[in-house]
């Protein structure tokens, strides 16, 4: 199993969550890793709008 990733989030709390905010918490994480993904894929070298 994985360590932890959480410095300021403790297993507790979040497992005090009600499982609509851990959904929630999920989706907008999914969300944040694939828009960094696609912003490390961008052709530094294009311009906006090309």
């Amino acid at each position: 199993m994985e360590p932890w990733p959480f410095d300021n989030i403790s297993p507790e709390d979040w497992a005090a969550l009600p499982d609509e905010d851990k959904a929630m918490i999920e989706a907008l994480t999914m969300a944040f890793i694939a828009e960094v993904n696609r912003q490390r894929t961008v052709d530094p070298y294009l311009r906006p709008g090309e």
